[in-house]
C-alpha cells in the first residue's frame, strides 16, 4: 500500500530551483497584493484596458466554470484570442475540457470525448503564441492522462509549461502522486509541470510537490467568495489574499529545505 514517506530537514540542502504559484484575483487593485496574479478570463472577457502590465501573470481560461454553467465555452476561439492578444498574459491556457463526474454530467459526454475537445483546442490555439501557450493534460485517471498525452504528442502540441487540470479538489495523495509521476516520466525533462489548483493538503507532500515547477490557487476567497457582496470588504480580501500567500509561501518554503526519508 502506498504511504507518504515522514520528511527529513535538511539546513544545508541545495534545491537549486523554487516553485512558483499564481494567486487567482479578480480585480486590478489586487494585483500589487501579489507576486504573480492569475485572472480567469471570466474577468476580462470584455475588459480593453490591460489589467497587468508589470508582472509576470497567468490568464486561466474558466473551464470549470464554464462547462458546468453552460455544458461548453459560450464564446469562440477567436474570442479568447483576441483577449490573449488584448492584455498580452505571460502564460495562457488551452480551453480545456475538465473531467470531474460534475462536468461530465453537464456536458452529457465522457472522458475520451472531454480529451478530444482539449485536442482540438490546443491544435486551434497553439500557432497563436506557441511561446506563451500553456497546453493541458487531461483525464480522470492515470490511464486516461497519459492517452491524453499521447495525443499531444502525435499533434505536435509540447509546450514549454505544460498545465495538468482536473486536478483542484482531489483529495487523493496516491492517485495525483501516481499521476504526476508517470506524466513527469513521458514528458521532456524541459517542459515545466503546472497544476490548476492543487490543493495546500497536497502540495504539502514532498513526492508530489517535487513533481511539479508552479501551482495556481483561488482558494484565498473560500468562505465569502470572489465578489464584495454581503458585508465582505476590499480590505477583508486583501488581508484574506496576504493570510494565504503567507501560507502558501511558508509551505513552499519548508518544502524546499527538506528531502525525504526513504
Amino acid at each position: 500500500m502506498f504511504r507518504m514517506p515522514q520528511y527529513l530537514e535538511l539546513e544545508n540542502f541545495d534545491i537549486g530551483f523554487i516553485m512558483k504559484y499564481y494567486i487567482g484575483i479578480d480585480r486590478k487593485p489586487f494585483v500589487e497584493y501579489v507576486d504573480h496574479p492569475m485572472f480567469s478570463i471570466r474577468t476580462l472577457i470584455n475588459r480593453k484596458s490591460k489589467v497587468v502590465t508589470d508582472k509576470e501573470w497567468f490568464l486561466d481560461s474558466g473551464a470549470f466554470t464554464y462547462l458546468k454553467q453552460y455544458g461548453k465555452f459560450p464564446f469562440s476561439i477567436g474570442k479568447y484570442l483576441n483577449v490573449v492578444s488584448n492584455q498580452k498574459p505571460n502564460h495562457w491556457a488551452c480551453m480545456d475540457w475538465c473531467c470531474e463526474p460534475t462536468i461530465l454530467k453537464s456536458t452529457g459526454l465522457n472522458v475520451l470525448q472531454h480529451i478530444g475537445n482539449t485536442i482540438e483546442s490546443g491544435r486551434q490555439l497553439i500557432d497563436f503564441d506557441r511561446d506563451s501557450f500553456v497546453m493541458v493534460i487531461q483525464g480522470w485517471n492515470t490511464r486516461d492522462y497519459l492517452t491524453c498525452l499521447d495525443y499531444i504528442k502525435d499533434y505536435d502540441l509540447i509546450t514549454h509549461t505544460i498545465g495538468i487540470g482536473t486536478i483542484c479538489g482531489r483529495t487523493d495523495q496516491q492517485m495525483v502522486f501516481d499521476i504526476l509521476k508517470n506524466l513527469k516520466v513521458e514528458l521532456p525533462d524541459s517542459v515545466k509541470i503546472h497544476c490548476f489548483g492543487l490543493s495546500l493538503n497536497l502540495l504539502k507532500y514532498k513526492e508530489i510537490f517535487d513533481q511539479i515547477d508552479s501551482i495556481d490557487t483561488f482558494a484565498w476567497s473560500r468562505g465569502f467568495g470572489l465578489s464584495i457582496l454581503n458585508g465582505v470588504t476590499k480590505e477583508m480580501r486583501i488581508k484574506a489574499i496576504l493570510d494565504y500567500n503567507k501560507k502558501l509561501s511558508d509551505l513552499i518554503n519548508r518544502n524546499e529545505k527538506q528531502n525525504v526519508l526513504v
